[in-house]
């Protein structure tokens, strides 16, 4: 038998943005996203005390470390990136399954179903969902249709079993301020990929779990099937290119944000062929069939991959897929894109094994971007690779990248001054790994 010291009962000082703690309360649930390059890296096992201005003190057992920084003002050469967040997942209106529910498949749900005006605002919904059962979800929008007035915002799900913020058969609602942490399955999803023009701000999806349904949707002719790949749960799962993304963190074991561009699905694919006509679908087509409505000011950070999307997606009208001022920190991959023309601008990829990864495009342009790699190297075969700025991973590692990239001379004079990468080593690889930065 060994014996370890229980861990000590502290009080910690936290230091937050003033507007972050203003209705928090004495006995709320509070949680530290990680600072290192695991997701797993996260404390919630800690309970506020007292509030005042900018300072929250919370007392409980913290196994991590987390950074922070002034967040506040953003410095173009010596930027603050490396901050953990910190939420709250308490609310004063509390949706819970009943104790035990878990373990048989009977948890509760909630859903707003064919309604498109309300406010789902401020609650909390935990121990919720069946796990891995269809349509039962513990915050679930459902075929509502276009929903300008629909608002769900500044809730908190947690702990919960079968995925978290579900949009099925919506257009034009607005899901703001809501953190989804812990549940099986995506995080944020839109279900069916019939769901467009719907606004997606300032969200946290954190510590999504696998979850398997027990078949695939990718290649299913009957639309039978459930999952949604939430084998290799994300943060942000995206069907439909058409939506807006501004704002987001996420943080996942596998990819914080990933865009599978396929057809529709579920049953909408089955029941309602008039919703395809109606937003330009009737084949059921979604690659290539719909252009990307906008993915901006994004963050994903401790995580294998940021931003990664499947199979391929390209604009209807040929002009490029923009990721605009996405920032990934200890990720794997950051930005990887597969499919036409992409347009990395005003990306900071800091300490990613690779900051930009290509998977068969036509071209990726890079705009006033800033890469560091992570120092992180391994031996394959007898030869050393180490972080690299940017890789071709489909073909391998002796693919020449120079035929996938355009680098501006902005990111080109940044990388080479504050890359912190081993450009010796570069220059030793196989497919001109260093012949961008010159």
């Amino acid at each position: 038998m060994e014996v370890h010291p229980a861990e000590p009962v502290a009080t910690y000082d936290l230091r937050v943005e003033p507007s972050a703690g203003v209705a928090w309360r004495a006995g709320d649930r509070v949680v530290i996203a990680p600072s290192g390059s695991s997701s797993y890296q996260v404390d919630d096992n800690l309970r506020v005390v007292h509030v005042a201005g900018g300072v929250v003190r919370v007392r409980g057992k913290m196994t991590y470390r987390h950074s922070g920084c002034d967040t506040s003002t953003r410095r173009r050469w010596r930027p603050c990136v490396q901050a953990a967040e910190v939420a709250s997942l308490s609310r004063n209106v509390v949706i819970r399954g009943q104790s035990g529910c878990a373990s048989s498949k009977t948890c509760g749900h909630f859903m707003i179903a064919h309604t498109n005006t309300g406010y789902v605002c401020g609650a909390q919904f935990t121990n919720l969902g069946q796990t891995a059962k269809e349509g039962r979800y513990p915050l679930h929008i459902h075929l509502p249709g276009d929903s300008p007035n629909l608002v769900v915002r500044d809730n908190a799900v947690a702990f919960n079993h079968n995925r978290g913020v579900v949009l099925h058969g919506v257009n034009k609602m607005l899901v703001a301020s809501n953190v989804v942490y812990r549940t099986k399955g995506h995080c944020f999803m839109l279900e069916d990929a019939i769901e467009m023009r719907n606004r997606i701000y300032g969200n946290l999806g954190m510590r999504p779990e696998s979850l398997g349904f027990g078949c695939s949707h990718s290649h299913d002719s009957t639309f039978l099937c459930p999952g949604r790949s939430d084998h290799h749960a994300n943060a942000f799962w995206i069907s439909n290119p058409g939506n807006d993304f501004d704002g987001n963190v996420g943080v996942a074991a596998g990819a914080a944000f990933f865009m599978e561009t396929r057809h529709v699905f579920g049953l909408t694919r089955r029941h309602y062929a008039g919703e395809l006509r109606r937003n330009g679908l009737g084949n059921g087509k979604v690659k290539g069939r719909v252009k990307l409505l906008r993915f901006s000011n994004n963050l994903a950070h401790s995580t294998q991959m940021g931003m990664g999307n499947y199979p391929k997606s390209w604009n209807p009208d040929g002009s490029p897929m923009v990721y605009e001022s996405f920032t990934c920190w200890r990720c794997g991959n950051g930005l990887s894109a597969r499919g036409g023309v992409f347009h990395f601008k005003d990306a900071r990829l800091f300490k990613c094994f690779a900051a930009l990864v290509s998977g068969f495009v036509v071209k990726i342009k890079v705009f006033d971007s800033q890469l560091t790699g992570n120092g992180g190297k391994f031996w394959n075969k007898g030869r050393k690779f180490v972080s690299a700025p940017m890789i071709i991973k489909k073909i391998g590692f002796w693919a020449d990248v120079t035929k996938d990239f355009r680098i501006d001379k902005a990111t080109k004079a940044w990388a080479l001054k504050h890359g912190n990468y081993d450009w010796a080593a570069l220059r030793k690889l196989p497919g001109k790994k260093a012949a961008l930065f010159r």
